[in-house]
C-alpha cells in the first residue's frame, strides 16, 4: 500500500542519476527508486542469511570437502525411510 507524504532527501548528483536512469528505462524516478530499494533490501537479506549459514557451517566442524559425503549419507538415510 503506497502512502503519500513520504520524503527522502538525496544528494543532487544522486537525484540527477536517478532521474536520468529512470528516463532511459521509461520509468518515473519514484518507480525506479522503489524498484532499486526493493532489490537492495532483498540483497541485504540474502547476505545476512548467507553470513548466518556460514557461521553455522563453521560451528558444525564440517569443511567444503565434507559436503559430498554428508549429502550422500543424508540421501541414504532418506531412502531408507
Amino acid at each position: 500500500m503506497a502512502t503519500s507524504g513520504n520524503n527522502v532527501r538525496l544528494p543532487e548528483d544522486l537525484l540527477a542519476e536517478l532521474e536520468a536512469q529512470a528516463h532511459s528505462r521509461g520509468l518515473t524516478p519514484d518507480e525506479l527508486a522503489v524498484e532499486t530499494l526493493r532489490a537492495g533490501l532483498r540483497q541485504q537479506s540474502w547476505q545476512a542469511k548467507a553470513a548466518r549459514w556460514q557461521e553455522y557451517g563453521k560451528a558444525s566442524g564440517y569443511t567444503a570437502d565434507d559436503v559430498p559425503e554428508v549429502v550422500r549419507q543424508w540421501r541414504n538415510e532418506q531412502h531408507g525411510r
